[in-house]
């Protein structure tokens, strides 16, 4: 009867083509490239910079002073290595400095500045930073402090 013949099994071929159709999903899936939340991830090198952090270094001109997204980018200067890097603070209460390496930023330093140098979440650029993060100043600065026009010229150039 016609109603017996709509309960049977799915036919081989059913079960062929949607075996495909999830294989061929599940494939497109894996290689889309997701964006991460994570303020730093841990890569073959260390820890990159990810999320609101590489938004804020890959975006921001120090000089303006924003503090979107909780992250401060205080300063911009040219490595002894040619790299870009950039001191930041989070509103977390945490410091660092991230140099520009390719496509991302690899953070050479983290640290907590003393108590008595936060006034509040965020410090100015002339505030003390954390040992560690002075320590990074010292090994990578070669130069004086990127102005905002080289600032904004090198943003533009993808920090190359």
């Amino acid at each position: 009867t016609h109603g017996d013949k709509a309960r049977s099994a799915p036919s081989l071929v059913w079960w062929s083509v949607t075996l495909a159709a999830v294989v061929i999903a599940a494939l497109a899936g894996w290689s889309v490239p997701r964006e991460s939340d994570q303020t730093f991830i841990p890569d073959a090198n260390g820890l990159a910079a990810g999320g609101r952090l590489a938004k804020a270094l890959d975006e921001r001109i120090s000089a303006e002073g924003s503090k979107e997204g909780g992250v401060l980018v205080s300063l911009s200067f040219r490595a002894g290595d040619g790299r870009y890097c950039r001191t930041f603070s989070l509103d977390t209460g945490i410091d660092g400095l991230a140099c520009r390496n390719g496509r991302t930023w690899q953070v050479e330093s983290i640290g907590r500045p003393p108590q008595d140098a936060q006034a509040g979440p965020y410090r100015e650029a002339s505030s003390e930073l954390s040992p560690s993060v002075i320590a990074a100043l010292s090994r990578w600065q070669a130069g004086n402090a990127l102005t905002p026009e080289e600032e904004r010229r090198v943003r533009d150039n993808d920090w190359q």
